[in-house]
């Protein structure tokens, strides 16, 4: 519900009713919602995934599998959700692409740059929020960067490295 008592989703409401073919207005029902984050919220509809803001703007259409909350401005959208292989891509508040469709993982941001983990190779490094890959996927694990810090894991032994992709010693 809405901070003006409008239903947003189909919990507990007429799943006979239609929205209508005119999308970019919010005053219909919703399969789910999420919960706000960043003034962004995903929703669901006729089983697809985008995000709506606070003023009820659709501004990520509805046309993907899942989205993840926004953290430092940036949201997360899977194209395909096969358990081997997904596929997710970042997008900004305006559901402008940051990324390349090309990873496995969809951490959120923190302190600027989020973990990723290329598909196929499942290597894992760190991205900007302009999608540039800054640490490179070289990593057998990563733990997210938390101060300015990750654990990383290369050749088998954990090390330690900082936003730069430098080790710690």
């Amino acid at each position: 519900i809405d901070t003006t008592g409008r239903t947003l989703s189909k919990q507990n409401m007429d799943l006979n009713k239609k929205p209508p073919a005119d999308t970019t207005e919010t005053n219909f029902i919703y399969d789910a919602v999420g919960r706000f984050s960043e003034d962004m919220v995903g929703i669901k509809l006729k089983g697809n995934w985008g995000y709506m803001n606070r003023k009820e703007i659709i501004v990520v259409k509805p046309q993907y599998l899942d989205v993840t909350n926004f953290h430092e401005g940036i949201g997360s959208v899977c194209f395909s959700n096969s358990t081997m292989n997904p596929s997710w891509a970042y997008v900004d508040v305006n559901g402008k692409f940051i990324s390349e469709k090309k990873y496995e993982t969809h951490n959120e941001f923190r302190d600027g740059l989020a973990m990723v983990s290329q598909i196929y190779t499942y290597k894992k490094g760190f991205i900007n929020k302009a999608g540039v890959e800054v640490i490179p996927c070289k990593y057998e694990e990563a733990r997210r960067i938390s101060e300015g810090f990750a654990v990383v894991k290369l050749k088998d032994v954990w090390i330690e490295i900082d936003n730069k992709g430098n080790e710690v010693k």
